[in-house]
């Protein structure tokens, strides 16, 4: 979908229930949530999904990887200025603002990326900053 950056958060979710020829209701019942207030999110008048209802969402409206890393990022911008927001605000927006680092993100969860591989990232990024 061309302009998919441009889109809000509901917007953008509509528009692929939309091309999936899903209902509101019938999307609204699988993922667990009320008709009314599966509206509301599609509306931007509600705080975004709970990150299981996303996956739910995800699932049921078979997003690929693109697609569902849109759909994460654009919730992201969506919380970024809300109470609700789940990363520590001083780096939100540097998140948010950089899909780089969404990406690297999903790369180190995708590959189980644990202790010892983020403490290398981190050491190759002290040494680059001495420099």
């Amino acid at each position: 979908m061309e302009g998919d950056d441009r889109l809000t958060f509901g917007e953008y979710l509509k528009a692929k229930r939309l091309e999936r020829h899903k209902t509101l209701c019938e999307t609204a019942r699988k993922i667990g949530v009320t008709p009314q207030y599966y509206s509301d999110v599609e509306k931007d008048r509600r705080t975004v999904l709970a990150a299981d209802k996303l996956e739910a969402v995800a699932g049921f409206l078979f997003l690929d990887a693109g697609e569902s890393g849109m759909l994460y990022d654009l919730a992201a911008a969506a919380r970024r200025n809300r109470a609700d927001i789940a990363v520590p605000q001083d780096f939100a927006g540097y998140i948010v603002d950089n899909g780089f680092v969404a990406e690297a993100l999903r790369v180190a969860r995708d590959s189980d990326a644990g202790e010892k591989e983020w403490q290398q990232f981190i050491q190759t990024l002290r040494e680059k900053k001495k420099k």
